[in-house]
């Protein structure tokens, strides 16, 4: 098994996407092993974007990530990074194939509705940003 973590961006939990999207991972076969809904402040959405510090969006981001509360996901399956990331589709809705996740609740590049993580690096970095061990249910093997 592996895992990966995802967030339902500003746009999306406006617009009341986030049961849809859900249903669509689970729909998918992945199983959810945890969930937070968390409001990032300036500070905190800068240290988990700092990678993409230098970057001209940096600003927009980083506003965008604070314009109103995400949620935050664990989820466990065989091949979950890379499956996770073809469900999430492209950066851009609008290239994004038809069914995946940013083509159906994305509005453009920067509100493209959610994150995934892009490698098993990235996946520990990130779901330890946002949650604790006892807060999902982990079998033994990342503790």
């Amino acid at each position: 098994m592996q895992y990966s973590f995802g967030i339902i961006k500003p746009d999306a939990m406006q617009k009341k996407h986030y049961g849809k999207i859900l249903d669509d991972i689970a729909c998918a076969g992945y199983k959810l092993i945890g969930l937070k809904l968390f409001h990032l402040t300036e500070e905190k959405a800068k240290n988990f974007y700092a990678k993409h510090e230098n970057k001209p969006f940096f600003d927009e981001l980083i506003q965008y990530m604070c314009l109103s509360p995400v949620l935050c996901f664990v989820i466990q399956k065989e091949n979950a990074i890379n499956d996770f990331r073809a469900l999430v589709g492209n950066t851009d809705p609008k290239l994004a194939e038809k069914n995946t996740l940013r083509h159906k609740y994305g509005q453009d590049v920067s509100a493209n509705a959610i994150h995934a993580s892009d490698s098993e690096a990235s996946f520990d970095r990130e779901w330890r940003f946002f949650f604790t061990e006892n807060e999902l249910y982990f079998p033994n093997d990342l503790q």
